[in-house]
């Protein structure tokens, strides 16, 4: 009799044990989530700035329609917009224009901040790129 207690005491442990570690590792999923979206490069309406692509590789291109654009590097002020008609330009280390593929797929919706996938670009020379997002009324 003590040892089928004690079979369903170790049973009832290891249940506890397995949630306890399903919860915790989505927690941390979680938070690496977080910090994936916190740590997207960004530009805003009008602004141009430089975006360092440390590999080559297809790289997903995000609108997030609304919000305040952080303190940026390069001609870029404090900008607030709506999103809508922006067009994205990517300016190669070596001049060339990468194109930005109309693709959608998954947004996110994590840290404070919303956005939607509205193309990829292919990088072939990592280095610095130039991001342009040009206005509806042609502002850069």
């Amino acid at each position: 009799m003590r040892r089928g207690r004690l079979l369903v005491g170790l049973g009832v442990g290891a249940i506890v044990l397995a949630i306890a570690t399903v919860v915790a590792a989505w927690f941390v999923d979680q938070r690496r989530l977080d910090d994936a979206v916190a740590d997207l490069a960004r530009a805003a309406a009008g602004c141009e700035t430089t975006i360092e692509m440390r590999s080559t590789g297809a790289y997903a291109v995000y609108l997030e329609p609304q919000g305040e654009a952080p303190a940026l590097p390069g001609d870029c002020e404090q900008a607030v917009g709506s999103g809508e008609g922006l067009e994205i330009e990517v300016i190669a280390p070596d001049g060339r224009l990468v194109e930005v593929d109309d693709t959608e797929g998954p947004g996110y919706e994590r840290a404070g901040e919303e956005g939607e996938r509205i193309g990829t670009i292919e990088v072939t020379t990592p280095g610095a790129h130039l991001v342009r997002v040009v206005s509806p009324d042609g502002g850069v």
